[in-house]
């Protein structure tokens, strides 16, 4: 059933005007501006028809506009303030110790461990040509097995040239050596 132009009277006073359907569960509210409400069969008082609805009740008063709310400043909670910092010094024209120092370890380091690799390498040329000398075998073991060299220069290694090839491939990896422990040394001072 739908009633046109009606006016929905619920039991708390409330009063809605539009049009009106009732259902088996419920009424349906349609107001003017087409929304819908739905209440239950409990929560309605009365509902006045058509005709009757036009003297029945007055219309409504439109709803005010809400006034704007006023602007409030808003103030920080912190408030930052500027910082002097105390000038650093130039350090771009006056080298530094460390920088002496990284200079002078970096000159020894380069000094033994230049002619550590320099005497390393022709003792390990000696010791090699002496290998590929005995058999192409021996040669590529000391070229490609780690530590046969060791082996081949203290066990099969020519007595002649002994010495001063051992001497250089041990002497220039002792130098290697020295020029680490001196740098670290110069470094650390």
């Amino acid at each position: 059933m739908v009633l046109r132009g009606d006016v929905l009277v619920l039991k708390d006073g409330r009063q809605h005007r539009g049009n009106v359907s009732i259902g088996p569960n419920g009424v349906c509210l349609q107001k003017p501006d087409k929304t819908l409400e739905y209440y239950d069969i409990e929560e309605v008082h009365e509902i006045v028809k058509g005709a009757e609805a036009e003297t029945a009740l007055p219309e409504p008063a439109p709803e005010p506009e809400p006034e704007p709310e006023p602007e409030v400043e808003e103030k920080p909670f912190f408030v930052p303030q500027a910082i002097k910092l105390p000038e650093a010094p130039d350090l771009s024209t006056a080298p530094s110790d460390v920088e002496h120092k990284v200079k002078r370890a970096d000159l020894v380091l380069r000094i033994f461990g230049g002619l550590g690799g320099l005497a390393n390498l022709i003792g390990y040329i000696m010791i090699l040509a002496n290998a590929f000398g005995d058999s192409a075998g021996a040669g590529l073991k000391c070229m490609f097995l780690p530590f046969y060299i060791l082996y081949f220069a203290f066990a099969e290694y020519d007595a002649r040239s002994r010495t001063w090839g051992l001497l250089l491939y041990f002497g220039g990896g002792l130098l290697i050596v020295v020029g680490w422990i001196l740098a670290f040394t110069v470094m650390f001072k």
